[in-house]
Protein backbone atom coordinates (compact mmCIF):
# COMPACT_ATOMS: atom_id res chain seq x y z
CA UNK A 1 0.00 0.00 0.00
CA UNK A 2 1.49 3.18 -0.94
CA UNK A 3 2.19 5.56 2.13
CA UNK A 4 0.59 8.14 1.02
CA UNK A 5 -3.09 6.54 1.24
CA UNK A 6 -1.88 5.48 4.76
CA UNK A 7 -1.32 9.16 5.42
CA UNK A 8 -4.71 9.61 4.65
CA UNK A 9 -6.16 7.12 6.07
CA UNK A 10 -4.90 7.87 9.12
CA UNK A 11 -5.68 11.59 8.73
CA UNK A 12 -9.21 10.74 7.75
CA UNK A 13 -10.21 7.89 9.96
CA UNK A 14 -8.11 8.15 13.21
CA UNK A 15 -8.36 11.58 13.49
CA UNK A 16 -11.93 12.35 13.46
CA UNK A 17 -11.87 9.32 15.72
CA UNK A 18 -9.81 11.06 18.32
CA UNK A 19 -12.26 13.35 18.63
CA UNK A 20 -15.34 11.12 18.74
CA UNK A 21 -13.20 9.05 21.63
CA UNK A 22 -12.89 12.86 23.51
CA UNK A 23 -16.39 13.52 23.35
CA UNK A 24 -17.16 10.06 24.97
CA UNK A 25 -14.67 10.34 27.24
CA UNK A 26 -15.81 13.41 28.18
CA UNK A 27 -19.57 12.32 28.63
CA UNK A 28 -17.95 9.23 31.17
CA UNK A 29 -16.37 11.72 33.18
CA UNK A 30 -19.19 14.35 33.23
CA UNK A 31 -21.36 11.74 34.69
CA UNK A 32 -18.48 10.62 37.40
CA UNK A 33 -18.31 14.48 38.41
CA UNK A 34 -22.14 14.63 38.52
CA UNK A 35 -21.96 11.56 40.93
CA UNK A 36 -18.79 13.34 43.23
CA UNK A 37 -21.06 16.57 42.97
CA UNK A 38 -24.00 15.16 43.70
CA UNK A 39 -24.23 16.89 47.09
CA UNK A 40 -22.98 19.66 45.90
CA UNK A 41 -24.94 23.69 45.27
CA UNK A 42 -25.18 24.34 41.42
CA UNK A 43 -22.75 27.09 41.53
CA UNK A 44 -20.39 24.81 42.88
CA UNK A 45 -20.66 22.19 40.29
CA UNK A 46 -20.12 24.49 37.60
CA UNK A 47 -16.84 25.72 39.41
CA UNK A 48 -15.65 22.45 39.06
CA UNK A 49 -16.63 21.31 35.77
CA UNK A 50 -14.47 24.42 34.38
CA UNK A 51 -12.16 23.92 36.24
CA UNK A 52 -12.25 20.42 34.90
CA UNK A 53 -12.57 21.34 31.55
CA UNK A 54 -9.29 23.43 32.00
CA UNK A 55 -7.64 20.81 33.66
CA UNK A 56 -8.36 18.42 30.86
CA UNK A 57 -7.61 21.05 27.99
CA UNK A 58 -4.51 21.70 29.59
CA UNK A 59 -3.83 17.67 29.44
CA UNK A 60 -4.81 17.15 25.84
CA UNK A 61 -2.13 20.42 24.64
CA UNK A 62 0.63 19.00 27.47
CA UNK A 63 0.71 15.30 26.08
CA UNK A 64 0.54 16.79 22.06
CA UNK A 65 3.88 18.95 23.01
CA UNK A 66 5.90 16.12 24.28
CA UNK A 67 4.39 13.33 22.13
CA UNK A 68 5.68 16.31 19.19
CA UNK A 69 9.17 16.95 21.16
CA UNK A 70 10.13 12.68 22.09
CA UNK A 71 9.06 12.19 18.21
CA UNK A 72 10.99 14.85 16.78
CA UNK A 73 14.51 14.68 18.86
CA UNK A 74 14.51 10.99 20.43
CA UNK A 75 12.93 9.22 17.77
CA UNK A 76 13.90 10.85 15.07
CA UNK A 77 17.47 10.28 15.64
CA UNK A 78 17.13 6.24 16.48
CA UNK A 79 15.03 5.98 13.55
CA UNK A 80 17.84 7.56 11.64
CA UNK A 81 19.95 4.96 12.62
CA UNK A 82 17.90 1.85 11.95
CA UNK A 83 14.48 0.82 13.48
CA UNK A 84 13.64 1.25 16.70
CA UNK A 85 13.64 -1.08 19.05
CA UNK A 86 10.89 -2.41 21.62
CA UNK A 87 12.96 -1.13 24.28
CA UNK A 88 13.41 2.02 22.82
CA UNK A 89 9.78 2.54 21.77
CA UNK A 90 9.39 2.05 25.72
CA UNK A 91 11.43 4.61 26.49
CA UNK A 92 10.19 7.29 24.36
CA UNK A 93 6.44 6.65 25.75
CA UNK A 94 8.10 7.22 29.34
CA UNK A 95 10.01 10.02 28.05
CA UNK A 96 6.28 11.53 26.72
CA UNK A 97 4.66 10.48 29.59
CA UNK A 98 7.47 12.29 32.26
CA UNK A 99 7.51 15.43 29.97
CA UNK A 100 3.39 15.33 30.29
CA UNK A 101 3.83 15.44 34.41
CA UNK A 102 6.66 17.85 34.19
CA UNK A 103 4.15 20.54 32.03
CA UNK A 104 1.18 19.98 34.38
CA UNK A 105 0.64 21.58 37.16
CA UNK A 106 0.00 19.76 40.55
CA UNK A 107 -3.48 21.30 40.83
CA UNK A 108 -4.52 20.08 37.31
CA UNK A 109 -3.11 17.08 37.49
CA UNK A 110 -5.34 16.59 41.27
CA UNK A 111 -8.20 17.80 39.60
CA UNK A 112 -8.02 14.88 36.94
CA UNK A 113 -6.95 12.45 38.89
CA UNK A 114 -9.97 12.85 41.41
CA UNK A 115 -12.69 13.10 38.45
CA UNK A 116 -11.22 10.36 36.78
CA UNK A 117 -9.67 7.92 39.69
CA UNK A 118 -7.07 6.88 36.92
CA UNK A 119 -4.78 10.11 35.97
CA UNK A 120 -2.03 7.71 35.11
CA UNK A 121 -4.13 5.19 32.38
CA UNK A 122 -5.62 8.85 31.04
CA UNK A 123 -2.46 9.82 30.16
CA UNK A 124 -0.90 7.02 28.53
CA UNK A 125 -4.49 6.69 26.36
CA UNK A 126 -3.85 10.20 25.10
CA UNK A 127 -0.04 9.48 24.43
CA UNK A 128 -0.59 6.19 22.24
CA UNK A 129 -4.16 8.25 20.70
CA UNK A 130 -1.76 10.94 19.92
CA UNK A 131 1.13 9.41 18.07
CA UNK A 132 -0.44 8.25 14.71
CA UNK A 133 -1.22 12.13 14.32
CA UNK A 134 2.27 12.98 15.50
CA UNK A 135 3.58 10.38 13.39
CA UNK A 136 2.15 12.05 10.25
CA UNK A 137 2.64 15.48 10.85
CA UNK A 138 6.45 14.46 11.94
CA UNK A 139 6.62 12.74 8.37
CA UNK A 140 5.34 15.90 6.33
CA UNK A 141 7.39 18.09 8.68
CA UNK A 142 4.14 20.42 9.69
CA UNK A 143 4.03 22.27 12.33
CA UNK A 144 0.08 22.22 13.89
CA UNK A 145 -1.69 24.49 14.31
CA UNK A 146 -1.90 23.94 17.90
CA UNK A 147 -1.57 26.55 20.74
CA UNK A 148 1.58 26.36 22.31
CA UNK A 149 1.65 24.71 25.79
CA UNK A 150 3.18 26.99 28.99
CA UNK A 151 4.28 24.85 31.60
CA UNK A 152 1.63 25.35 34.49
CA UNK A 153 3.58 26.90 37.56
Amino acid sequence: MPEWILQILIVSIIVPSLGYLGFMLKKIIDAKIDAWLAASDIKKKEEVRAAFSDALNKLSNAVFTSVMETQRTFVAAIEKAGELTTAQKEEAFQLSYTRVKEIMSNASLEIIQNATGSLEQLIKAQIEAQLPTVKVIVAQSVTPSCPAVIQEE
